[in-house]
């Protein structure tokens, strides 16, 4: 119990000050903590710096909440894939036959072990719809100083039933720990493949996020901040918004707008109308992005989406740190992973309804 109270305690001191306010809210909330000093049952937090800490310093029960937590948080990077079986009925078998541990069966005073590599992952059930399975994996190294690190690495699974998908979030390593933060995930899929699902698929984004594209051309809820261009004489170029308010995209953005403003008089100059819209779909649709950030203008939060990430056929979706306590949660990623599943599944019906052969397969 002892080592996994230091992991859990580097691992919470290395969170953003958002993210453990986020965490403070909902044990709050769950009156595991409380403001109201002397109140039964529940933790007091003061007012001093670091009252967190130092409740997780006094209070090793704490450590259960840094594990239910590791559930419901927001990660950095998350990767796509579809199924096409019950995969209900596996993780049952894998239940049963103890492959997955139950995290609602593990007692008040014990803990979830922590492994060096991807093995016996906890269980928890959300709803018909969504399940999760999350593998615990713990970093150690030793700095120049020789100063231990110690980390809980969490690789947290999502299974999406109501959208065939399966989702696996994960967060950044600190070089101190020399370890590939995507082998491990690697290792995961394959964990998948052999205990779940061998019809697993990494999701293709090609077609949904040029559709995202042509969305963010025409409405202000989803934004283009930023994009890297490979043009097809092969130049370069990475344009954004910068942080003038704009949410246009420089030079084609730009163009796009004064060909609006000028509609009229350029009607009376067809060729040089002509010529400046074959530019645009010269350098805009000819052009391939390697990566694209997305802001959700709504919900004020920005991801990027990364094309054959490593150059190993995977979408990588990055999501940028927030500073808004809401988007610290898992909500903010779910809200993602469905709006892509939405374009994906319109795009789909669309190609159906437009089938040459007349047939539906």
């Amino acid at each position: 119990m002892d080592n996994n109270y230091i992991y859990t305690l580097q691992t919470v001191k290395d969170y953003p000050i958002v993210m453990q306010r986020r965490l403070i809210g909902s044990l709050l909330n769950e009156n595991v903590l409380t403001k109201k000093e002397g109140e039964k049952g529940k933790i007091f937090l003061g007012d001093e710096k670091d009252a967190f800490l130092n409740c997780l310093r006094k209070n090793k029960k704490l450590i259960k909440s840094i594990e239910k937590w590791e559930f419901e948080k927001s990660y950095k990077y998350s990767l796509l894939f579809t199924f096409e079986e019950n995969v209900s009925d596996k993780i049952k078998q894998a239940l049963k036959k103890e492959r997955l541990k139950n995290y609602l069966d593990i007692s008040d005073n014990q803990y979830e072990e922590l492994y060096n590599i991807v093995k016996s992952p906890s269980y928890l059930y959300y709803n018909e719809n969504l399940e999760f399975i999350k593998f615990n994996i713990k970093m150690e190294a030793r700095d120049a100083d020789s100063i231990e690190h110690k980390k809980r690495y969490p690789i947290l699974v999502c299974v999406f039933h109501d959208m065939n998908i399966i989702e696996i979030r994960f967060d950044s390593l600190g070089t101190i720990f020399g370890k590939d933060k995507m082998q491990y995930v690697y290792d995961v899929v394959n964990w998948i493949k052999l205990n779940l699902t061998d019809t697993i698929l990494s999701m293709d984004l090609e077609a949904t996020i040029e559709e995202m594209r042509h969305i963010a051309s025409k409405e202000e809820e989803l934004i283009i901040v930023e994009q890297d261009m490979r043009l097809h004489t092969g130049a370069t170029a990475t344009i954004g918004i910068g942080k003038s308010g704009s949410k246009s995209l420089p030079f084609i953005g730009e163009l796009k707008e004064i060909l609006e403003d000028f509609e009229d008089e350029l009607k009376k100059i067809p060729d040089l109308k002509r010529k400046l819209e074959d530019f645009i779909i010269e350098k805009e649709e000819l052009s391939e992005y390697p990566w694209t950030i997305f802001r959700f203008d709504k919900e004020n939060y920005e991801t990027k989406i990364i094309k054959n990430y490593r150059n190993e056929g995977n979408w990588l979706i990055q999501h940028f740190y927030s500073g808004r306590v809401r988007n610290i949660g898992k909500e903010r990623m779910e809200n993602v992973t469905r709006y892509i599943n939405t374009i994906r599944k319109h795009l789909e019906t669309d190609e159906t309804k437009c089938d040459p052969t007349g047939e539906i397969a």
